[in-house]
């Protein structure tokens, strides 16, 4: 299974790859497009300049082409002619002319000046130009520099060149083998990068710190970093990131001695340079793949890759990448047991690295870091000063304005105090009318409901007595302790109903599961009074509404008075309770009684449900029912 995963995983980096070949990106495909479907001059330039943005993806020919259509269709020395003639540097970079490339970048900070317009633009030029120090073995001068870049950007808050200054910094650390100051650097860069969702535009740096961390044996940290880092590169379509990283996971992969991935990855990887070609970095690909034959012991071709390199990077200069190359010629020479040429690549090891520090010395470049924290200490004083008198003249008009409205209000309270008087006795006039009225309102409305409740609680029972006495008088030889102890019970039932008033008010909310049971357990006890009479009970809620103790106290009295009215006025035999409760609540009470007349008078106990449904923006119905009786429906929204 694991092996199917990872043929798996080696599959769809292969099917990518080969995209890259005939198509290169989807988003270099659809610039293209745009280039060719432009009606104006400006944005043809717009698309030219997105379409050299991306030269980490396109061939050296082909970026070399839109420079040119770029320069011939913009105004010399004009913010586009700059901008065209910068990314020629990177053009530069593939060809392998770095020190062409840093006097371009010298003359172009020329022109541009002290134009505060295009300090953007030199701050961009500045970042090749630090890619041109590194490529042509100048650390000390792309530190110095990639520092003034965070320098500037950190001032400035530009958060995009504070990255850029990050990894760069990092670059060159790496660049002289000194990996733990590049990973102390890069991490603050995936720190800051994290903090300001730049992450998109950091798969360099995760590539980078992958690499760190597999020369100094940390590979389970390697591999999370690589990981990221071709996440990102594929996210932003940076293809030369891409490839690097697919390097830097075949060395991992070299370390881990799982040469069939390794493979994959550095064919995968040499594909994409091929077709997007940089002379820095085929040379490091050239000396991967010497590492990867010396780890298979196919030692002949390590050699013979090895030896080309080093005559490539010979030719170009390029002293860091010919010590990559040394170091895996000589470990092919190890490995085929060739002693004597083994010692003689150590030997120039050795040579290259003295040359190389001796021109990039540590002590050099830890003087830089401590004048970089030293400026970045006074640049924070210089700052905080600032804010200490912008806030001294801040607190010092405010007190000026504060003198001159202290003032003009003292002015207008003594122009206006007796306004200001007669509106404050007339207010207070107006609210103790308002308060008159409104207590008058609030008695009324309580007398009110106390008679109303009054009728609700205790009119059911009282009915009952009366059918009680009733009876009693018919058939007092016979049943009369049955019908004497009913008549007991329904006095202490109206009793009971004032403890049903108080369960209501004594909660702050009750759901309409509380609100039911109260109810079925009152029904069955008021109709033990009516043997005659059969009730039927149905039940389907969903939805557990929850009640406020007066809604609850309102319905609960309405349904008292629906079952009420129909034992006491209609002569039915049967009563039917209905409770659904879904996206609406809905309680109906049905009788099979004679029904109800549209000349019907209403009584009290009518006129107080419907008082109450209104009180309570309840819907309450009345209908007939065939072929006889009466249904009461009660509903509401419970959204």
């Amino acid at each position: 299974m694991k092996r199917f995963k990872v043929f798996f995983c080696v599959l769809l980096v292969s099917i990518f790859c080969c995209y890259i070949v005939f198509s290169q990106t989807k988003q270099i495909e659809l610039l293209r497009f745009k280039y060719y479907t432009q009606s104006t001059q400006n944005s043809e330039l717009k698309t030219l300049l997105e379409l050299c943005s991306m030269h980490s993806s396109i061939s050296s020919d082909t970026l070399y082409k839109y420079i040119i259509d770029g320069l011939s269709k913009s105004k010399r020395y004009s913010k586009e002619w700059i901008e065209f003639k910068n990314y020629y540097n990177y053009y530069l970079f593939k060809q392998g002319k770095p020190n062409e490339a840093l006097r371009n970048s010298d003359s172009l900070l020329i022109y541009t000046g002290t134009n505060k317009g295009l300090k953007d633009l030199r701050e961009e030029i500045s970042i090749s130009k630090v890619h041109g120090f590194n490529r042509s073995n100048r650390f000390k001068e792309a530190l110095n520099l990639s520092l003034q870049v965070l320098t500037n950007g950190e001032m400035n808050g530009d958060s995009i060149r504070v990255l850029k200054a990050y990894i760069l910094v990092g670059w060159t650390s790496m660049e002289m083998g000194n990996f733990r100051n590049a990973i102390t650097w890069l991490l603050k860069g995936a720190a800051y990068a994290n903090k300001s969702h730049l992450l998109s535009n950091s798969s360099s740096l995760f590539n980078n710190l992958a690499s760190c961390y597999n020369q100094l044996g940390q590979f389970d940290s390697a591999i999370y970093f690589i990981n990221k880092g071709l996440l990102y590169s594929e996210e932003s379509q940076n293809l030369s990131n891409y490839a690097s990283g697919l390097n830097i996971r075949a060395d991992i992969n070299i370390h881990l001695q799982n040469f069939k991935s390794a493979r994959i990855d550095l064919e995968n990887a040499l594909v994409i340079r091929q077709k997007i070609g940089d002379i820095h970095y085929v040379i490091s690909d050239m000396a991967q793949l010497s590492f990867l034959y010396a780890a298979t012991n196919e030692t002949e071709k390590g050699i013979l890759v090895a030896l080309e390199g080093i005559k490539l990077a010979e030719s170009y200069g390029k002293v860091s990448k010919l010590i990559f190359l040394y170091e895996a010629l000589a470990q092919n020479y190890k490995n085929s047991n060739q002693f004597e040429e083994y010692s003689s690549s150590l030997a120039s090891i050795i040579k290259l690295k003295d040359s190389m520090y001796k021109s990039n010395s540590e002590g050099a470049m830890a003087e830089l870091l401590a004048t970089y924290e030293l400026d970045k200490k006074e640049n924070i004083i210089l700052l905080q000063e600032n804010k200490l008198i912008k806030n001294f003249y801040f607190y010092l008009g405010s007190i000026g304005l504060l003198v001159f409205l202290s003032v003009f209000i003292w002015v207008l309270y003594r122009n206006y105090s007796h306004i200001r008087y007669k509106k404050i006795e007339k207010i207070l006039l107006e609210e103790r009318l308002f308060s008159q009225k409104a207590i008058l309102l609030a008695e009324e409305n309580e007398r009110k409901r106390i008679a109303a409740d009054l009728h609700d609680n205790l009119g059911a029972h009282a009915a009952a007595i009366t059918a009680n006495v009733a009876s009693l008088k018919e058939f007092i030889s016979a049943n009369s302790n049955f019908y004497l102890s009913q008549l007991d019970e329904n006095a202490n039932a109206i009793v009971s109903q004032l403890s049903d008033s108080i369960w209501v008010l004594k909660n702050e909310q009750l759901p309409l599961t509380k609100v039911a049971d109260r109810f079925k357990a009152w029904v069955q006890r008021i109709l033990q009074n009516f043997p005659k009479v059969k009730y039927f009970y149905e039940e389907d809620i969903s939805n557990d509404f929850v009640f406020s103790p007066y809604q609850a106290l309102n319905i609960f009295l309405i349904l008292k008075e629906c079952i009420n009215n129909a034992l006491k006025h209609s002569e039915c035999t049967e009563i039917r309770i209905i409770i659904v409760s879904h996206n609406e609540v809905q309680l109906s009470v049905e009788d099979n009684g004679k029904g109800i007349h549209a000349d019907v008078v209403w009584g009290n106990g009518m006129i107080n449900m419907r008082n109450r449904a209104n009180e309570n923006n309840f819907q309450l119905k009345w209908k007939g029912v065939k072929p006889s009786g009466t249904s009461i429906t009660i509903s509401c929204t419970t959204n």
